[in-house]
């Protein structure tokens, strides 16, 4: 992705690499050599801790813009839930390898079951699905944000819903955002919530597996979009093929990402 942003983006960007190191106890900025080829204004490692992620991240990006007004810069992290909210990011990219095993991605009929049910059940369950937050602080802090029915109402009152009632609920922007997410393991949650998501095929797998997740997925982004009205797109290439038909129109979706974002 550095690549591409790197000949895709009218200026060079900068590239910053976030290394979860449970140590960190501050904000440290380290410039770092780029690979060869590569036209970037600046790469950079950034190690953090999830509990400060929320101050680190802003500080590091403050420090590496050093006043400039526009600057286009390309963020990779690992899947991370401490990440998701700690930046008001312009546009989000999930880029995932071709899944081993259907299961890698989604959870089990029983497993989503039994994880919607603790949803519904407990606040800080729903809190950890739908924002990949843990801890009474960072609960304070959406609590404040946003105003949301609380699935401790819902858990009140599941036992006058009837299963005509859950699924119209289950159908809402919200209900959809809550299914959706409990389908997917956890490490996956933030590909709901993607400009557009990549399936890596630059290392072979089975095909059988890839073509199941590659439906699924579809079907669940699909339904997502429907809730919020954001277009997200499903891209499935080796990026590093320049050959290959779906990175052509990878390459496409990103130009258009990256000029929205000027």
């Amino acid at each position: 992705m550095a690549i591409a942003a790197s000949l895709l983006a009218d200026d060079p960007p900068h590239h910053v690499r976030f290394i979860r190191d449970g140590r960190c106890a501050g904000t440290e900025v380290k410039p770092i050599p780029s690979r060869a080829g590569i036209p970037l204004r600046g790469c950079w490692q950034v190690p953090y801790n999830a509990d400060l992620a929320f101050e680190i991240l802003p500080e590091a990006i403050h420090r590496i813009r050093n006043r400039v007004k526009y600057v286009t810069m390309l963020l990779e992290a690992d899947a991370d839930p401490s990440l998701r909210y700690a930046y008001g990011y312009t546009h989000r990219i999930f880029c995932m390898a071709a899944p081993s095993s259907i299961s890698d991605v989604f959870r089990s009929p029983r497993q989503a079951l039994r994880a919607l049910q603790e949803v519904l059940d407990d606040t800080a369950a729903f809190a950890a699905e739908i924002f990949g937050l843990f801890g009474s602080e960072l609960m304070d802090e959406i609590a404040d944000a946003v105003t949301i029915p609380m699935p401790s109402e819902l858990a009140r009152r599941r036992g006058e819903l009837s299963a005509a009632q859950m699924r119209r609920f289950l159908s809402s922007p919200l209900g959809a955002e809550i299914a959706s997410r409990i389908q997917l393991q956890p490490l996956y949650h933030s590909l709901a919530e993607s400009d557009c998501v990549v399936i890596n095929t630059g290392r072979e797998g089975d095909g059988s597996v890839l073509a199941n997740c590659v439906r699924r997925l579809g079907t669940l982004l699909n339904r997502v979009r429907e809730g919020t009205g954001k277009e997200r797109q499903l891209f499935i290439c080796d990026p590093s093929d320049a050959k290959d038909p779906g990175t052509a129109k990878l390459m496409a979706r990103l130009k258009e990402l990256l000029s929205a974002g000027r």
